[in-house]
């Protein structure tokens, strides 16, 4: 057995010694060591995002996993009842779609977390969420995936090229359990500010539809709720996580959701609450959302 030990490690020492000659900082088997460190991964697209997951986890400090990884990976742990888990948070370095789907695939092909979240604010449909409410995104797609067409009388139509992606069926009934808590309240209590905020806190499952621009626009906004009646938001980064989920691994890809909170709601109208204190609030929300889903709820 021991003479077996020392091939192994000779193959390992032989690997490190080629690769290195051939100009690669970092081996294949150093990034391996990383495989199933962390219980699960937290994705943000902003840094006041990022801040407001810091600020749910315990032990938060800056780790060192891949010399040539130009991303920064933060560690932290957030304890239920009965288990610990290790957190990676990695520091967002842009928004959107392209970004969110760059960094799930680095991430998980580092870590391989068994559970993948992104946590932060997006716009919410009006007709059936408030400022602070929680979207929970239980399917996802790219609004902005259409083929515009232009027809011989002059008139215009679009064909939807949607691929829809949808999580896990026993993390969906995990945060069905999760929209029925009187727990959810207790956080709006727990907010220092209510000075215009609606009471009655609540999550809602269902459609995030993720694009590929900022909506600032009424008009915009009302289209994507007749094309997707009952879509509860929309954001510029889910999508990116759950196609990178679904498409790109086939033996360990994690199980995963969006949970983001509604800081606006795409138009250009004004709010009782100014856009600081949406996003403070909207920010509040999601994270505490997030632990609660986490000591409570994740089985």
């Amino acid at each position: 057995m021991e003479d077996f030990k020392n091939v192994i490690n000779s193959c390992k020492n032989f690997k490190q010694e080629a690769i290195s000659i051939l100009g690669v900082e970092q081996s294949v088997f150093e990034l391996e060591e990383h495989h199933g460190l962390y219980d699960m991964a937290i994705l943000t697209a902003n840094i006041d995002e990022f801040d407001s997951v810091k600020n749910i986890l315990d032990g938060f400090k800056r780790i060192i996993s891949n010399e040539n990884d130009s991303t920064l990976y933060y560690s932290g742990k957030i304890s239920s009842s009965t288990k610990t888990y290790k957190v990676i948070v990695p520091l967002p370095y842009s928004m959107g779609i392209e970004a969110s789907s760059a960094l799930t695939t680095k991430v998980v092909g580092t870590f391989r977390p068994k559970y993948l979240f992104m946590c932060g604010i997006c716009a919410g449909n009006k007709k059936i969420v408030k400022i602070g409410d929680v979207v929970i995104a239980e399917k996802s797609l790219n609004y902005h995936s259409i083929v515009n067409i232009d027809r011989k009388d002059t008139t215009k139509d679009k064909k939807l090229m949607h691929q829809i992606s949808s999580i896990n069926g026993n993390l969906k009934s995990q945060l069905e359990l999760l929209t029925r808590s009187a727990s959810i309240n207790k956080i709006f209590d727990k907010y220092s500010n209510k000075t215009h905020l609606e009471p009655n806190l609540r999550c809602h499952l269902g459609l995030l539809v993720t694009g590929s621009s900022l909506v600032r626009s009424s008009k915009v906004m009302e289209e994507i709720n007749s094309t997707y009646p009952g879509v509860k938001g929309l954001d510029m980064e889910t999508y990116g996580l759950y196609y990178a989920c679904t498409q790109v691994f086939k033996d360990y890809a994690p199980n995963f959701v969006s949970i983001k909170a509604v800081s606006d709601y795409g138009d250009e109208k004004n709010q009782d609450l100014s856009p600081l204190d949406r996003r403070k609030y909207g920010l509040y929300t999601s994270s505490s959302i997030l632990k609660l889903f986490l000591t409570n709820f994740l089985e």
